[in-house]
């Protein structure tokens, strides 16, 4: 974070937003004790400025590196900070972003950003060791352009070209402006070119590339410890093709070097044109991207007017003209392109801030395919990483398209998220600014007078100064949200804070090394499965911790919870698991049976003499059973009759012969009479 021991003021930011720098860096650190403290850090980066404080007004302000400022101005000086910060860094509603913001902005004031002091000095009460200084310091103008006199810097003011050239002057890109979004507040950062060593790991500059720089981590104690670091300074890139390439190389490295874990910084990252945060989805997202890519693209509107309305009409009727009020510009909700100016409409209200307004109907960007082409490898190649090995680390200022970005990573629960700096002990996210295109108020001059509108009512007039004017139109919504909540309406706090040291203050590399301790700790969002006899349990994460109790979330198929316990047994036959309960079976028709109690989808059979019908549902007499059964019948009847006719010969002859006895033995008894 840089600030400082005085204060420059930018006379130039009176007509634009040049900004000069600051002779000392503020370091903010939090020590054992947990008190957030202020400090002075390096002066080199404005050798210039100490001289001329040297030489003319006699003030050595070397003597002061590494002394802690106690009070600003007769107030303790992170409570002073804080407050400073807070009325003056508006542009983030995140107070530990504006805190990390204002200490920039503190020490170097464009005049079109903070009004111009009251007092003519600054003072500072600072301590090291125990010596104690006081020191006042005035503030000094500069200009980065030398003017004549009075007059012409007045004359550089007012502006006398047109809308075309004040967007060339300026580097803005007159076309396909729905693509590009930058924070008005980036700052780019110092980050090593050589490789370092910091305690127990070596900082090893892998690649430096187009807005894309990847370090190593190496254990020096453990060889295997390897972590890769992917630095995304902005995405403004001076060369799309060789951004995407450093980006996919980046991955590649880590992936041929065998890194277990990645961080992806994304600190000061400003933002810029937005289909390349769409671009590195794709290795979040590879199934999604690869079927349906729009699909990953956030839901937004514009806020709706009349001047609106007529640019959009106007855009319908001239498919010629490469403006964001076409309609092939946007897709609706469901991914189909727009061809006439409903998109703008068709139209719902909302209230935000207490303020019922219009907004036009749902659009995703379309125009990133060309964009897209420069991806060409899947992230099933390069980033296969769960979220306990992926952290984004930013300072709170990863803005517009960062954020876009890295929220929608934080949403679907893909990496870990860690902000560094901030207020001591508050919550803060990781990024600012989402989905709030921003359009230059040239760009739109531009557009009205390309539509020949320059007569319309609603139509703005080019601003009389040199003055920049940029206004965000449009919003965006949560990914995994049904409900149209608004990104820049919500507050979605990082997973876990990071203090800054006094040396992790001024050496980005020692951010990382600090930074590692999260691989090790979980995220409040995140679980952990575990085993439970008959079933799966999970681990909640506490205060970085896996819990050590494993609570059951649902039993194995034929296992769930009966009579009160809390373990799971048997399920009865008849029944499925579900969850952790048995449910009744309820899909066995008549003249079946249950076969176990094993599925999720109750199985059945059908009785013998049964057979499945044609649809499938019921259970009919079989084809079999049919022809069979009268045969079958016939065959015991003649069974019965035959044991019938069998019974009564038996019967018969048993008769027959019992007669036969008796007349034997009455003819014996007859014959021993005569005898």
């Amino acid at each position: 974070m840089t600030g400082g021991g005085c204060v420059i003021w930018d006379l130039e930011g009176i007509c634009n937003s040049a900004s000069a720098g600051f002779i000392s860096s503020l370091v903010v650190g939090v020590e054992i004790s947990f008190q957030q403290k202020i400090g002075i850090g390096s002066l080199s980066t404005m050798t210039g400025l100490a001289d001329y404080y040297k030489t003319l007004l006699g003030i050595d302000l070397n003597q002061f590196v590494g002394y802690e400022i106690v009070e600003i101005d007769d107030s303790p000086a992170t409570s002073y900070m804080i407050d400073w910060s807070d009325k003056n860094c508006g542009g983030y509603k995140d107070l530990g972003a504006r805190f990390n913001m204002g200490l920039g902005l503190f020490v170097s004031r464009a005049a079109n950003r903070v009004a111009v002091p009251d007092n003519s000095t600054i003072k500072y009460k600072l301590e090291k060791d125990g010596d104690v200084k006081v020191l006042e310091i005035p503030f000094v103008g500069t200009s980065s352009v030398k003017y004549l006199n009075d007059s012409k810097f007045y004359e550089s003011c007012l502006r006398v070209d047109s809308a075309a050239d004040v967007l060339k002057s300026q580097g803005i890109p007159t076309r396909k402006t729905h693509l590009y979004n930058v924070d008005p507040h980036f700052e780019k950062r110092e980050l090593p070119l050589k490789s370092t060593v910091q305690g127990t790991f070596s900082v090893n500059n892998i690649l430096n590339g187009d807005m894309i720089k990847y370090y190593e981590l190496t254990s020096n104690q453990d060889s295997s410890i390897l972590i890769g670091v992917i630095v995304i300074e902005i995405f403004s890139p001076k060369s799309i093709q060789q951004f995407s390439r450093d980006f996919q190389t980046s991955l590649y490295l880590a992936k041929l070097h065998k890194a277990k874990k990645i961080i992806l910084d994304v600190t000061n990252n400003g933002g810029g044109y937005i289909c390349l945060g769409y671009a590195f989805s794709r290795y979040f997202f590879p199934k999604q991207f690869s079927n349906q890519y729009e699909s990953l693209f956030a839901r937004t509107d514009m806020i709706a007017s009349e001047l609106g309305k007529e640019l959009a009409q106007k855009g319908s009727e001239s498919p010629q003209l490469d403006t964001i009020w076409m309609p092939h510009f946007w897709r609706d909700d469901s991914g189909k392109v727009y061809n006439d100016d409903s998109w703008f409409t068709n139209q719902h209200t909302f209230s935000r801030g207490g303020v019922d307004h219009a907004y036009t109907s749902i659009i995703k960007d379309n125009g990133c395919s060309e964009m897209f082409d420069d991806f060409i490898f899947t992230g099933d190649d390069l980033l296969d990483y769960s979220s306990d090995d992926l952290i984004i680390l930013s300072n709170g200022r990863c803005a517009s398209t960062c954020a876009m970005f890295t929220f929608q990573l934080q949403q679907f629960k893909k990496a870990k998220t860690v902000v560094v700096g901030g207020v001591h002990n508050t919550q803060q996210q990781i990024g600012q600014l989402p989905g709030g295109q921003v359009c230059e108020q040239p760009n739109l001059v531009l557009n009205i007078e390309e539509y020949n509108m320059t007569q319309s009512e609603h139509a703005p007039k080019l601003l009389p100064t040199t003055s920049r004017l940029r206004f965000a139109i449009r919003e965006a919504y949560a990914w995994a949200d049904s409900q149209l909540n608004s990104l820049e309406f919500s507050f979605l706090p990082s997973d876990f804070r990071l203090d800054y040291s006094k040396e992790s203050a001024m050496d980005p590399t020692k951010v990382w090394i600090d930074t590692l301790q999260f691989f090790d700790k979980c995220a409040p969002w995140q679980t952990q499965t575990c085993q439970i006899t008959n079933g799966i349990g999970m681990k909640s994460c506490n205060s970085g911790t896996y819990s050590s109790e494993c609570k059951l979330i649902s039993c194995n198929d034929g296992f769930g919870i009966a009579n009160g316990n809390d373990f799971c047994t048997p399920c009865p036959l008849g029944t499925f698991t579900k969850g952790t309960v048995c449910e009744q079976c309820t899909n066995k028709p008549v003249n079946s049976h249950y076969l176990n109690n094993t599925q999720q989808i109750c199985e059945y059979q059908c009785d013998l003499g049964f057979e499945i019908d044609n649809t499938g549902t019921k259970c009919v007499e079989s084809e079999y059973e049919s022809v069979q059964k009268p045969i079958l019948s016939f065959l015991v009847a003649l069974c019965v009759i035959a044991i019938i006719v069998a019974f009564l010969s038996i019967v018969a002859n048993s008769v027959l012969g019992f007669k036969l006895y008796q007349t034997r033995k009455e003819n014996q008894q007859e014959t021993m009479q005569l005898m």
